[in-house]
């Protein structure tokens, strides 16, 4: 069954528990429609105090019940009850036995009590709905960047992955350098070979027709070689540059990622340093 009064069940309680402590006299404590929801007498707790009732209802000012008076009407017992009002509207009643001149003013004070008591509930509520709101967006928040760990993680692996790639193709360029400066080498000798050749065909004449034609073949084959060098000498300084580019980004690649990974670890320490620091704001 839910609660449909203005002032908490535990609140009303703790009211009358100091009011009956204090003067030692019969206290109840009245919600909505002038139902006691607190009371130093249990069975009276769930009744309708008439008195109460008009005074919520604005009827009365308040209730008061002289000992005279009391007197004249059959198990009646003198007391004094007022309103207690929050924002301008009466939200509940206090109703104390007792001479209605010295009970009036500690029903008062209890007014006041109560007063502050629910507008404290209610900035703690407004609080309590705020830190929400803030932990829900913490709570997106933290989630995003849970993503961007793990994406952030994936791509250091693949920036890993690629830097390994990378070394991997530079060393084959290196690797194949190193065949074209044999390549190359072997080209110059067969040059040399070719004209040798030639000064020999020349040297013996008619005699070295044959070699001769030899020699020229040779000397063809130096030549085409080598141009072939010299065309893939360009190719080779194009791929160098190419490749010392690459390395260049994939290690940048590789240094932003792990910049990332520390920026993202960060952020998580904030979130929880905020999520502490509202919880202790909540606590005060």
């Amino acid at each position: 069954m839910s609660w449909e009064h203005n002032v908490s069940k535990e609140l009303a309680e703790r009211i009358v528990g100091i009011l009956n402590e204090v003067t030692g006299n019969n206290v109840q404590f009245m919600g909505n429609g002038g139902e006691i929801i607190a009371t130093t007498q249990p069975n009276r707790l769930g009744d309708i105090h008439e008195g109460a009732k008009n005074v919520l209802t604005g009827k009365w000012d308040e209730a008061a019940l002289s000992t005279e008076d009391a007197k004249k009407m059959e198990g009646a017992l003198p007391g004094y009850t007022g309103p207690i009002t929050y924002n301008g509207e009466r939200v509940a009643c206090i109703g104390i036995t007792g001479d209605p001149e010295e009970v009036k003013p500690l029903q008062r004070m209890a007014g006041i009590i109560v007063e502050q008591e629910l507008k404290k509930e209610k900035q703690q509520k407004e609080k309590q709905k705020l830190a929400d709101q803030v932990f829900t967006e913490i709570e997106n928040i933290s989630a995003k960047a849970e993503e961007l760990t793990a994406s952030g993680q994936e791509v250091s692996s693949r920036a890993k992955d690629t830097q390994n790639m990378v070394d991997k193709i530079d060393e084959s360029l290196t690797n194949t350098e190193v065949i074209y400066q044999t390549i190359n080498k072997i080209a110059n000798k067969t040059t040399i070979l070719g004209l040798n050749a030639s000064i020999e065909a020349a040297r013996l004449g008619q005699e070295g027709a044959g070699f001769s034609v030899v020699a020229n073949e040779i000397r063809t084959l130096a030549d085409n070689s080598k141009e072939s060098i010299e065309n893939i000498d360009e190719i080779l300084k194009e791929m160098r540059v190419k490749m010392d580019q690459i390395v260049e980004i994939a290690n940048d690649t590789s240094e932003i990622t792990e910049e990332q990974a520390v920026a993202i670890e960060s952020l998580t320490e904030n979130i929880l340093e905020i999520q502490e620091a509202i919880q202790t704001w909540l606590e005060k």
